[in-house]
């Protein structure tokens, strides 16, 4: 498959890193205030697994590793107002852990440490990455546990949605709908949610025939269907069940 021009970038980075006997690059410099603050949050990550509440009780908060660093890249993101801006990175980021050539070097455990941060270091220059994202994913290389960015990033999302007071609505339909349309959704939607914001996604599935189907609320527990195959679904169900009707009589 042939590579977006950014996933080029790494992809070559990450093979010249992987077989060139080139200079290791430096680290992208962090202010002292934002290290600081960083490898603070990242420290306390296994800690958010549990709290105490005011009775002094403990409350257990099942948390995995992802959710730990999720959970503490988007607390210190919104305490220095960028977290619209590191949820822009996550965004950019998916491409690259989607490239498998760049994904596997990444985490490959005997690949040099450096020549990892190489990578990053070109990455973050071409998508002018956060000095918390680009740092986060530094530390990530030194613990080795790089191979778990994307669902740190997937995590994040999640988060980030949370704290924006964000609804995720799904809209499948046979074929992308424009902009206008998913705009009215939206409205809708966020009438519907009383949420402050909604994001929508748009998926194709050319079985649903004509019409769109929305997913929205917890766990995508709420259901529009106005698919024409949602329609022929309800009138197969309701003849089904004339049919046991008339056999019972």
């Amino acid at each position: 498959m042939e590579l977006s021009s950014s996933s080029a970038v790494a992809t070559a980075a990450a093979h010249r890193a992987g077989i060139a006997n080139s200079s290791r690059a430096r680290a992208v410099a962090l202010s002292s205030t934002s290290r600081i603050s960083w490898n603070a949050l990242a420290a306390r990550a296994p800690e958010l697994r549990s709290s105490s509440n005011r009775a002094g009780s403990r409350a257990v908060v099942v948390m995995g590793v992802e959710e730990s660093y999720a959970s503490a890249l988007a607390n210190l993101a919104q305490s220095k107002n960028v977290l619209d801006t590191i949820y822009g990175d996550t965004e950019k980021l998916g491409k690259y852990f989607d490239n498998p050539k760049v994904a596997k070097f990444l985490a490959n455990p005997v690949a040099d440490v450096e020549r990892k941060k190489s990578v990053i270091k070109a990455i973050a220059k071409e998508e002018k990455l956060h000095a918390y994202t680009t740092n986060l994913l530094f530390v990530l290389v030194d613990k080795r546990r790089v191979g778990i960015a994307k669902k740190i990033f997937q995590a994040f999302e999640t988060s980030y949605y949370k704290l924006t007071d964000t609804e995720i609505a799904v809209v499948t339909s046979a074929v992308k709908i424009d902009n206008s349309q998913l705009a009215e959704i939206a409205k809708k939607i966020r009438s519907l949610s009383k949420a402050k914001n909604v994001k929508i996604k748009n998926e194709v599935d050319p079985s649903v025939i004509a019409g769109f189907k929305v997913k929205y609320g917890p766990g995508a527990s709420l259901v529009i269907d106005l698919t024409v195959k949602g329609q022929l679904d309800r009138i197969a169900a309701d003849l089904a069940s004339m049919d046991s009707k008339v056999a019972v009589s």
